[in-house]
């Protein structure tokens, strides 16, 4: 379980010359777990195409009959309760039977039985994009959602406006996990992309609610429609300084006195944890063209289409 820019939590940081005070943290967490359920990622399908093509199709909502069968033809151990059924004259033996047999471990019951498929980056952008579209008919009149344009310290200058709209539509995962931009509504179920404070509960990958979104006093908006979405937005003349974010920390200490612990801050002068290269569309004249970035914005993203998009198990 590595987290974004850091080793393993499993790795005992007694064998490190130097320690951190994440690793020590991360480890002692790591000792409290019982069980642990590890999942074989396949992302990579180049020596078999056409188990790839079935999950990328999966990725999509398009669980196809061949795919289906092609899970079960690769199920190398049929878990207990889908064997034949026997008559009830053989059901004490088939019972000795199976007592007799060593017994599956956890681990391959699950490898061999279960299929898990998340949202490939641009269908989990697409379904962030259609719940706020959604979302935002359904708030008052004149409520619209906030949008929040990362700030790429000039790295965009010098652009046409083509090339900005492309890059403006990438999803996060090319930019080190942080959004171009954000539409941002009270009470939106977020996920957490960067390493905020891991001690305290907030990192990547550590799902919250947006509870509220802080400006500076003297921002001002002013109403955009949004082509593509068709969705009116507002349009601040400057950044936010920071969000609160509802994120369910059990054992936590509150960030001051009076306040609920599971409120915490993030900030939109968080950066990307690495610069990320963005290939741009080629010249005319054929010739590659790329940009480095390392973009500021606040380190969520929203929720909705960050979770496992479809699970079956045969």
């Amino acid at each position: 379980m590595p987290p974004v820019n850091a080793n393993p939590i499993y790795i005992d940081p007694s064998t490190k010359t130097t320690a951190s005070t994440k690793d020590i943290e991360g480890f002692d967490l790591w000792l409290k777990f019982s069980t642990v359920v590890m999942l074989q990622e396949s992302g990579r399908f180049r020596r078999d195409p056409e188990w790839g093509e079935g999950c990328r199709l999966a990725q999509l909502g398009q669980w196809m009959p061949a795919f289906i069968a092609l899970i079960n033809s690769r199920i190398m151990e049929q878990p207990r309760g889908q064997e034949e059924e026997t008559g009830a004259e053989n059901e004490l033996e088939h019972e000795r039977q199976w007592t007799m047999q060593p017994q599956p471990t956890l681990r391959s019951q699950i490898a061999h039985g279960s299929v898990f498929v998340t949202p490939e980056n641009a269908t989990r952008l697409a379904v962030n994009n259609a719940f706020v579209a959604e979302t935002a008919l359904l708030l008052p009149i004149d409520t619209q959602p906030v949008r929040d344009v990362a700030n790429f310290t000039g790295a965009l200058n010098g652009l046409n406006r083509s090339d900005i709209h492309y890059v403006m539509i990438l999803p996060d995962s090319k930019f080190g996990r942080v959004a171009p931009y954000l539409d941002l509504i009270d009470g939106m179920a977020v996920q957490v992309t960067q390493n905020v404070e891991t001690i305290k509960g907030v990192a990547n990958g550590t799902l919250g609610t947006l509870e509220y979104v802080h400006s500076p006093p003297d921002t001002t908006f002013r109403l955009v429609r949004d082509g593509a979405s068709r969705m009116v937005v507002r349009l601040p003349d400057r950044p936010p300084e920071l969000a609160i974010l509802r994120v369910p920390r059990p054992h936590a200490v509150a960030i001051r006195a009076g306040v609920d612990p599971e409120l915490f801050p993030v900030f939109f002068a968080t950066e990307a944890y690495a610069k990320a290269t963005i290939s741009l569309p080629r010249a005319p004249n054929g010739q590659r063209r790329s940009i480095t970035v390392r973009p500021q914005q606040l380190p969520f993203v929203c929720a909705v289409g960050s979770t496992i998009y479809k699970g079956w198990i045969f």
